[in-house]
């Protein structure tokens, strides 16, 4: 069974934390949301924002090596590409639901026992 690595965990919240952070809105208040809970064995971390959300072309991509609409600000495609290989490694998982205009959840999932 492989355990938490504490130091790439935090990598993994700061990618998420930075995608929700540049996905505000202009005109609008940006929000950010975190919640840890466990969950049937599982410790569930969220962090959900009230940004411009993710077109649905690109959800399934979001998790692929190099993707990123963020070219022009600097942008790699390496964030969340880097932040679900490491959950994988964890026995974890990495799910996200969006909608345009409305914003975005990521949801870690990790064996409670890893932690």
């Amino acid at each position: 069974m492989a355990t938490a690595d504490i130091a790439q965990l935090t990598k993994v919240l700061h990618y998420l934390l930075e995608t929700a952070s540049i996905q505000s809105r202009p005109g609008k208040k940006g929000r950010v949301r975190i919640g840890v809970r466990r969950e049937n064995g599982q410790c569930c971390i969220e962090i959900e924002d009230n940004g411009c959300g993710i077109a649905p072309e690109h959800l399934t991509k979001i998790f692929d090596t190099f993707f990123t609409t963020k070219a022009q600000q600097g942008g790699t495609g390496m964030g969340l590409w880097f932040a679900y290989r490491t959950m994988k490694r964890m026995q974890g998982a990495i799910t996200v639901q969006s909608v345009v205009d409305q914003g975005t959840k990521f949801k870690i999932t990790l064996p409670a026992a890893n932690i």
